[in-house]
């Protein structure tokens, strides 16, 4: 997936924000922190803590809903037409159907509705976030793993409750959940939160874009084996799932595989340096 957003532009050029490490770490404090109070405090009152971050999850998410229906729409070509001013019709539409979206959302708990939302804060910040060096996406993805697995295990071992229990109840755009492929009497789903698809997602979107430059575009050695090993991720993760009461972390398997892959890869191609640097 490339990470521009041709439907909407900023001084005429596509919506990218250059995701640097040192942000990444602060945002990641505050995020673990926040759903850390969230539902250390609010454990015994379930339904405050669900309520607490399944609107912020729903807040968060309007801007995304309305990127992803907007790129959508901009694909129809009597939809780019200007209604007044700045405005076209595909924003129109856009805004119409993010505002029932997120009316809906508020009302109704919906898991279906929920991932889909989800998929769209994905989509969209693959889209919008961008690194540019190896160096920072490696720096991102082993933040990723540390801060998702210190909060896992904080979750595990300090309720009084499996962690899998509470987030199988925990319906938010924050979080895909994914129902067990098996009936396991103490997991209802796997919990995986949005922050584990963008981060590899945005890094896979590094490599697309090293391998463009390189003129191999989609054919490119990166794209391909970084897609194949987040699929394969992807498949350990739901094969750990079916089998263990316990949920594993999505990116302590996904993030480091990943890591290893292209670093073996650029290392016997002698391409190490130059992604580190991102000098291309």
């Amino acid at each position: 997936m490339h990470s521009h957003v041709w439907s909407i532009r900023y001084k005429q050029r596509p919506l990218r924000y250059v995701l640097f490490w040192k942000p990444f770490l602060i945002f990641s404090i505050v995020g673990v922190g926040l759903v850390l109070f969230i539902t250390l405090f609010t454990y015994r009152d379930f339904w405050r803590a669900f309520a607490s971050i399944k609107y912020i999850g729903i807040v968060a998410s309007i801007f995304f809903v309305f990127l992803c229906l907007n790129e959508v729409f901009f694909l129809v070509k009597k939809l780019k037409k200007v209604v007044n001013g700045i405005v076209r019709w595909c924003d129109v539409l856009s805004g119409i159907f993010t505002i029932i979206i997120t009316i809906v959302a508020f009302f109704f708990d919906n898991w279906v509705l929920y991932d889909l939302i989800a998929g769209c804060i994905c989509v969209g910040s693959i889209k919008i976030f961008h690194f540019n060096s190896l160096k920072e996406s490696f720096l991102a993805m082993g933040i990723l793993t540390v801060t998702i697995g210190i909060m896992a295990v904080a979750l595990h071992y300090v309720l009084p409750m499996s962690y899998n229990d509470y987030a199988g109840e925990l319906s938010s755009p924050l979080f895909f959940e994914v129902p067990d492929l098996v009936n396991n009497l103490f997991k209802k789903c796997s919990w995986l939160p949005i922050i584990d698809v963008i981060i590899p997602g945005v890094t896979l979107s590094f490599l697309r874009v090293y391998d463009e430059n390189k003129s191999s575009k989609w054919g490119g050695i990166y794209t391909i084996s970084g897609n194949i090993t987040f699929v394969v991720s992807t498949i350990i993760w739901v094969l750990i799932e079916l089998v263990d009461p316990f949920s594993c972390p999505f990116s302590l398997i996904t993030c480091p595989l990943l890591m290893l892959v292209i670093f073996i890869i650029s290392w016997k191609r002698n391409d190490w340096k130059t992604l580190l640097n991102g000098q291309f």
